[in-house]
């Protein structure tokens, strides 16, 4: 899980303009990367959701799917 230095506002911001930008539907991305949809949507929204806490960050390889599917660095997806 990420932790360190991590911008999840800006992580959610980024994945879902991302995938919007790639034409997905979150359970696209799901599929790609190898997870369930509803774990795309707490990415999305960055686990605030109203009445929801954060339950954790997307892993290592989780982030470096993310980077290839959208050809955007690591750096970018975590706001470094």
């Amino acid at each position: 899980m990420i932790d360190i230095l991590f911008d999840a506002k800006r992580f959610a911001r980024l994945v879902k303009a991302n995938r919007e930008r790639l034409g997905l539907t979150q359970q696209e991305l799901a599929d790609l990367v190898g997870v369930h949809k509803t774990r795309i949507n707490e990415y999305e929204h960055c686990g605030f959701r109203k009445g929801h806490s954060p339950k954790r960050g997307p892993t290592a390889n989780v982030l470096l799917r993310l980077a290839f599917i959208f050809q955007v660095s690591v750096d970018d997806l975590i706001g470094r």
